[in-house]
């Protein structure tokens, strides 16, 4: 089991601002949704240099609110294709997969 300490930063992708609030966490971005199409490209961009420069522990990925699921929400959404998703690509290749729990991927920053 993963357990964070009281303020410090694990970022919730791709949302759910409430968690950082019940958990006592801390966003380590400034944007409490990241949703391709209707945050900008620039906006991931910061993100992802957020994560880096923070060097952030822990991410909690909802794998049930992740891209054509999405639809099932935002009928009108359209996911980019695989060669576009920066930030999965970024998560992929830094953090590592702990646990799944409840379709949440609990996932811990690789050692550097």
């Amino acid at each position: 089991m993963i357990k964070s300490k009281r303020g410090e930063y694990v970022f919730v992708y791709p949302y759910y601002p409430m968690y950082y609030f019940l958990a006592g966490i801390r966003n380590p971005t400034e944007y409490s949704i990241l949703m391709y199409n209707i945050n900008t490209e620039a906006q991931f961009h910061k993100a992802i240099s957020d994560l880096d420069r923070k060097k952030v522990r822990y991410i909690l990925w909802d794998t049930y609110v992740e891209g054509q699921n999405l639809k099932t929400w935002f009928p009108q959404y359209e996911h980019p294709s695989r060669n576009n998703l920066e930030i999965e690509r970024y998560i992929e290749t830094h953090y590592e997969v702990q646990e799944i729990r409840n379709g949440f991927k609990i996932m811990q920053r690789r050692e550097e």
